[in-house]
């Protein structure tokens, strides 16, 4: 029975020593739903004037204080109020709709503070271009405190064009 002991005991610190990016910290993630919604696509977002444009944020691991700012973006913009400034559970998705966006470049950016030391994140930025027709994912961004840099933060430049 000890070497059953001994062989848990073993299994745990292996888990508990694995270093950020490692085959072991990458296993213990992959069951977690902010890391499992698809290819991660870190890229400007473009649309068409008129389409519905929405933020989808997910915490796992942790409660979190989420802020979330979004403007058209010009060398002369004063920073804006938050449209977000809220206190989110984890595990739960947040949806953050930006509404239908008229022609211009815009500036998103989101960050949260998480009350626990392990965390993971998944952003999405979704277009809808008719009511009611399927919400394209045009950007995903997975983040952790097993990331090769693990921030708390994010941003999305949004294109809309005619």
């Amino acid at each position: 029975m000890a070497a059953k002991d001994k062989s848990t005991e073993d299994s745990k610190n292996s888990k508990d020593k694995a270093t950020p990016g490692s085959p072991e910290a990458v296993a213990a993630l992959t069951d977690s739903p902010c890391l499992n919604r698809g290819t991660e696509m870190i890229m400007d977002v473009i649309a068409r004037t008129g389409d519905e444009v929405t933020l989808r944020f997910q915490l796992c691991g942790s409660p979190a204080l989420f802020v979330v700012h979004f403007q058209k973006s010009s060398i002369m913009a004063p920073l804006v109020q938050p449209i977000v400034d809220q206190r989110i559970e984890g595990s739960q998705p947040v949806f953050v709709p930006l509404g239908r966006l008229e022609e211009g470049s815009y500036t998103l950016t989101w960050q949260f503070s998480p009350a626990a030391d392990s965390w993971q994140s998944v952003a999405e930025v979704t277009v809808e271009s008719e009511v009611g027709s399927e919400k394209i994912v045009r950007f995903r961004r997975y983040q952790s405190t097993e990331s090769r840099i693990p921030l708390n933060l994010g941003f999305a430049r949004i294109e809309v064009r005619l």
